[in-house]
C-alpha cells in the first residue's frame, strides 16, 4: 500500500480545492484538474470530495468524471473487480 494524503482537517482539503478552483480559473479543462489531483498522489475517494467542491456537481457525478479520467482508470478497474469480487461473495453466501 502506497502512502496517500489523508485528509486530517478541513484546511487540507480547502487549500487542495483551492488550487484546483485556481487551475480551472487559468484554463485548465475539468480532466487536467483531476490528473492535478491524481499526480499529487491523493486516493480516489479524496479525488472525489475535491471534484464535488470544486465543480459543485454530486457524490455520483464527481465519480463518473473521475472514473472516465484515463488517469485513474487502473485504480478504477481495481475498484470495479473488488465491488464484483463482493457481490460474488454475497451471492455464494446466501446458499
Amino acid at each position: 500500500m502506497t502512502d496517500r494524503p489523508i485528509f486530517e482537517d478541513e484546511s487540507a482539503l480547502a487549500l487542495t480545492v483551492e488550487q484546483c478552483k485556481r487551475k480551472e480559473d487559468s484554463g485548465a479543462s475539468t480532466d487536467e484538474v483531476i490528473v492535478f489531483v491524481h499526480d499529487q498522489g491523493f486516493s480516489i475517494l479524496d479525488c472525489m470530495k475535491i471534484v464535488k467542491r470544486v465543480y459543485g456537481v454530486d457524490l455520483g457525478e464527481a465519480k463518473l468524471m473521475i472514473t472516465r479520467n484515463p488517469a485513474w482508470s487502473a485504480e478504477s478497474d481495481r475498484m470495479r473487480s473488488l465491488g464484483e469480487a463482493f457481490a460474488d461473495f454475497l451471492e455464494h453466501e446466501d446458499r
